[in-house]
């Protein structure tokens, strides 16, 4: 396990190849014989479902995840089954008592990834959002960002709480044997809040998260958008590895962040889902140079859409697993 590219990479060596990276959640459950909802309520069948999907595509990891909404659902929000997968249909008030309890939805992840751990030869990723995301999930998210301005004492007492409650879910995960632990934190970034209150109402307790979780696993954040205002930022977050999303020129990050593992950042709609394997591999070819190919994940700039083309995600890892780094 330890010479996995993906984990080594994430520790500060130099894999034989660029690594690469596919967080599966709706594709996988796609290609299962299993149900959303059965997957969301048996950790069996949603490990069996992603361990067999990335055997599929043989990319460097296996996510273990159906939909971020799980979170929520143990604090007492109630989720419903759209076609576009479960949402959040009803939230708490934002003086509402928070407490959180484990939901079948929570209980599935940690099986999970348990058995994952046992049956995987893959490092083992599961996912859930930072403490802001999660809280304007929990939250009406307007509601959340006036509180910001109306009462921002509260609003750091809701972030404290979130942040204890995943510092004990992440202990969960690793002792059931997550291998890497996954945090996008799309609410965090500047196309939701200025970078000024992601300084006060997130950041800080995105870090203590990943420096408890650090001390056990590597860590990968994600943040979606034009995050090109809140680079001078990001080393002091400590995380492993931070991923980019399509908006994002890689070449002007790997220009401001010289010295932290980079990943992505392939468009997931206009190349992954519309476009043909020649463009796929053209923009993985494009990523590498740009991104890397040293301290550099390839991955998806955001979630992989549900209908994508196999032979394109195929295509992605080919191009990653065909680029040596040093000569053996």
């Amino acid at each position: 396990m330890s010479r996995n590219p993906l984990l080594m990479v994430l520790q500060n060596e130099t894999p034989e190849r660029v690594p690469v990276l596919m967080t599966t959640g709706f594709i996988a459950i796609k290609h299962s014989p299993y149900s959303p909802i059965e997957v969301r309520e048996d950790g069996k069948k949603l490990a069996e479902a992603q361990i067999r999907f990335q055997k599929t595509i043989n990319a460097d990891s296996v996510s273990i995840y159906y939909d971020v909404n799980y979170i929520p659902e143990g604090f007492g929000c109630k989720i419903r089954f759209t076609r576009f997968g479960p949402v959040v249909y009803k939230t708490l008030d934002i003086y509402e008592n928070m407490y959180f309890e484990e939901t079948a939805s929570v209980k599935a992840i940690e099986n999970a990834v348990e058995y994952a751990s046992n049956f995987s030869r893959k490092p083992v990723m599961p996912l859930f959002e930072g403490p802001f995301t999660t809280a304007t999930r929990i939250f009406e998210a307007e509601k959340l960002l006036r509180a910001i301005y109306l009462d921002p004492s509260r609003v750091k007492e809701i972030m404290e709480t979130l942040t204890i409650t995943l510092i004990e879910f992440s202990e969960i995960l690793i002792k059931k044997g997550a291998d890497i632990l996954y945090i996008p934190d799309p609410s965090s970034t500047p196309d939701m809040i200025s970078p000024s209150h992601s300084l006060e109402f997130s950041f800080p307790y995105l870090k203590k998260l990943i420096k408890y979780v650090r001390k056990h696993v590597p860590v990968i954040i994600h943040m979606c958008g034009d995050t090109e205002s809140i680079w001078s930022y990001i080393p002091d977050l400590r995380g492993n590895a931070y991923s980019l999303d399509q908006k994002i020129s890689l070449k002007k990050a790997r220009e401001k962040m010289k010295d932290i593992v980079l990943a992505g950042n392939i468009d997931p709609i206009e190349t992954l889902l519309f476009g043909s394997p020649e463009r796929v591999r053209e923009e993985s070819i494009r990523a590498i140079e740009d991104g890397g190919p040293e301290k550099f994940i390839l991955m998806p700039g955001c979630a992989i859409p549900s209908e994508t083309p196999l032979q394109n995600l195929k295509k992605m890892v080919e191009v990653a697993k065909s680029w040596r780094l040093f000569k053996c």
